[in-house]
């Protein structure tokens, strides 16, 4: 999935493949119907959406727990609403607005927190601090 977000930032194929330590072959076997030719020789792209799922680090009012997360739209509003979060904490100007926005909106049918007493509650016991947004294969939580 990297390799995709990637391309989809604008890097070639081979050079997302290369980035993740991943042959080219490799990413056509696994995602090959996430990327597309318009013509032989030319450049692949990828799919503008996609339906894999991967195992994030969602908070809910009970901390922070790995679930799996079906498609790029929902991976993408949890990394929105993570980066909402981040500026929250860090304190900056308009950071309540941003978490507002997400009122309302789930992910993996958890509900996204944007009550600033409960989030603040959830910083003092500790709970907010988690390094990466994607969880880890091997010790996930």
């Amino acid at each position: 999935m990297k390799v995709l977000r990637r391309m989809r930032r604008g890097m070639p194929l081979s050079r997302a493949a290369i980035a993740e330590h991943v042959k080219v072959a490799t990413v056509k076997k696994y995602l090959g119907t996430h990327l597309k030719q318009d013509l032989p020789g030319k450049r692949w792209k990828a799919s503008k959406s996609d339906r894999l799922t991967d195992r994030m680090n969602v908070v809910t009012p009970l901390g922070t727990m790995a679930v799996p997360i079906h498609g790029s739209a929902e991976r993408s509003r949890l990394g929105r609403y993570s980066a909402a979060l981040r500026r929250w904490r860090e304190g900056k100007p308009d950071a309540d607005a941003e978490l507002a926005a997400f009122e309302g909106q789930t992910v993996a049918d958890h509900p996204l927190i944007t009550d600033v007493k409960l989030l603040a509650t959830l910083e003092e016991a500790g709970v907010l601090d988690f390094d990466e947004l994607y969880a880890s294969l091997a010790g996930g939580k």
